[in-house]
């Protein structure tokens, strides 16, 4: 049975969605077949980033219609054949919620892991989505709204919670310009899953609809593939980031 995994953020532009696409990639290279599922309705932007728009014929709303088979609503990424993608339905009237949870259900026994990845926001849309997931993870920025955010959707979630503090640029930080990542952490009560540095080379790779993965090695691209260990319970240091050298190994072969 595959585990579900649902990426939130209280507010929009806290990059959930590129940190969302760049973990699940991780986890297709490192050879567990993952499913990246859009969610955000009218807005979908997953397609784009992963370089499948013009094969996405297919969309979410299809797979919880009846008259697209589910199993043919996946897109296999043509570079890493162990991740698939649903782009988002067009509207959220096709976004049913009892039939969403009976779809990821099917998909629990196909796929290992199951990354939803939602909009921005604390509707009930997204506590339901929440419930079916067996992990919730929060996006952050490190500035005082989007903690506050944080906080509020800590508050709101019944499971386990982690957190991903994203775009942190190191001497803004040391100059006090942004928020310590400990600061978050104390403020919202979620433990923390990952950092990822500000890196110029997510919005290259978004442009190019290329997994940052596939073009880099280290900054975002590292931190992405950090936070796919620790999910697969690798041991590996918030504090540097590094990870053990069988595992480096395994990944960059899995890219070569």
């Amino acid at each position: 049975m595959g585990q579900v995994i649902f990426s939130i953020s209280g507010k929009g532009g806290t990059g959930k969605t590129t940190v969302g696409s760049g973990v699940a990639s991780c986890l297709g290279i490192l050879g567990h077949k993952t499913l990246l599922i859009d969610t955000d309705c009218g807005l979908r932007n997953v397609d784009i980033i992963m370089g499948v728009s013009d094969k996405a014929v297919m969309h979410l709303g299809d797979a919880l219609s009846d008259n697209v088979a589910w199993e043919d609503a996946p897109i296999v990424h043509p570079d890493i054949p162990n991740l698939s993608i649903i782009a988002a339905p067009s509207s959220e009237d096709e976004m049913d919620i009892e039939k969403f949870g009976v779809l990821i259900g099917k998909y629990k026994e196909k796929f290992d892991f199951i990354w939803i990845d939602g909009s921005a926001g604390l509707g009930e849309r997204h506590l339901a989505i929440a419930e079916i997931a067996e992990l919730v993870v929060v996006v952050v920025t490190p500035d005082v709204v989007s903690m506050r955010d944080a906080a509020r959707v800590s508050e709101l979630l019944n499971q386990r919670a982690f957190l991903v503090v994203n775009r942190v640029r190191p001497r803004l930080v040391a100059f006090r310009g942004a928020l310590y990542v400990d600061d978050i952490m104390d403020a919202t009560g979620i433990p923390l899953l990952g950092v990822v540095p500000e890196d110029e080379r997510v919005i290259a790779a978004t442009n190019k609809g290329v997994p940052l993965v596939l073009l880099s090695q280290d900054g975002a691209a590292e931190a992405y593939r950090d936070i796919a260990l620790r999910l697969l319970g690798e041991r590996v240091p918030q504090s540097d980031m590094k990870v053990t050298s069988k595992a480096k190994r395994a990944f960059l072969s899995g890219i070569e």
